[in-house]
């Protein structure tokens, strides 16, 4: 656990804060209904693909010891291969999170549904094949897209 700070630490001290979506993450908190927490966009450098809201250490956070301020973080490989529509449909997906807090399926479906009230299915349904494809998507994966794809064809956000 140790090890994976000091690695979180240097991403997060090798990466740049991206204003050019700060009026779009004010948007989506108040959708969301989020307010307390500071929320900011950072791109870092990574070989690798990836998209993710990091948090302070819950206990800390509770107890007053930490500012409640979150980083949503795209490594650089995502940043430069998703479009404005997609990297807003991902932004949501994951300030949704604050609300939805686990990886659980219905919990990742909850927030897919944000991102799509927020910015429509197609947006997020490209951005996650661009994401999910050269990965070999899961079956809950599949059924995501299933689902945008349910949606998208209705012409209509849940």
């Amino acid at each position: 656990m140790h090890a994976e700070r000091i690695l979180e630490d240097y991403y997060f001290s090798t990466g740049s804060r991206s204003h050019e979506h700060d009026y779009f993450i004010l948007k989506a908190k108040k959708h969301l209904n989020i307010t307390g927490e500071e929320i900011i966009f950072l791109i870092i450098p990574s070989p690798t693909k990836g998209a993710v809201i990091y948090g302070p250490p819950k206990i800390a956070s509770k107890l007053g010891l930490v500012p409640k301020l979150y980083r949503i973080v795209f490594t650089d490989t995502y940043n430069n291969i998703l479009t404005q529509d997609e990297k807003k449909a991902l932004i949501a997906h994951e300030i949704a999170h604050l609300r939805y807090p686990t990886n659980s399926l219905s919990d990742q479906i909850a927030c897919d549904k944000a991102a799509v009230d927020l910015v429509g299915p197609e947006n997020l349904k490209s951005a996650l094949l661009k994401i999910f494809i050269p990965n070999n998507p899961s079956f809950e994966d599949n059924l995501r897209l299933d689902i945008l794809d349910r949606i998208q064809k209705q012409g209509s956000r849940p």
